[in-house]
């Protein structure tokens, strides 16, 4: 255990004890306990104004949407080649994939976006652009790090 910065201490004891939801609720502990941790990324200060910004359905969205870029990553190179034969090179960023982009309304997906948890990109797929869009439009929208580095910061640490 280490000593929590006091412009992350307070800021994080002041919403937790506020939430009512149990969903985010769980995310604060994280964080505190994250904090004062050997966390493996950047603590950044921004942290619990980001957390005070989302609902409980866009912080489990976050948690699916990482999940499935990091996980699931392989999985998911695995499909995008198979719909694509004959393509030999990297696939390249894996985007959120179009069904979890339909599960939460387009107003938090916005919202995340405002976070920059999430960013939109233009980028092929791949370098020589031959993988077509196989999971509209879910190549577009990626999680960005800083939306990965969030989200561990509020999961809960790993013993």
């Amino acid at each position: 255990m280490k000593p929590v910065a006091p412009r992350l201490l307070f800021p994080i004891l002041d919403a937790a004890t506020l939430e009512e939801e149990p969903e985010l609720h769980r995310r604060w502990v994280a964080l505190l306990t994250n904090a004062a941790t050997d966390f493996d990324g950047k603590m950044l200060p921004a942290f619990p104004d980001i957390l005070k910004q989302l609902t409980s359905e866009e912080a489990q969205f976050l948690d699916k949407v990482y999940d499935e870029v990091t996980l699931d990553a392989d999985r998911r190179r695995t499909e995008i080649l198979a719909a694509n034969p004959g393509f030999k090179g990297d696939v390249g960023i894996i985007g959120i994939r179009g069904t979890l982009l339909k599960s939460i309304d387009s107003v938090l997906i916005e919202n995340l976006e405002r976070l920059k948890l999430v960013t939109r990109t233009q980028v092929p797929l791949s370098p020589s652009d031959e993988i077509v869009n196989v999971f509209p439009p879910a190549n577009h929208l990626h999680i960005s790090e800083l939306g990965r580095l969030f989200v561990r910061a509020c999961r809960t640490p790993k013993r």
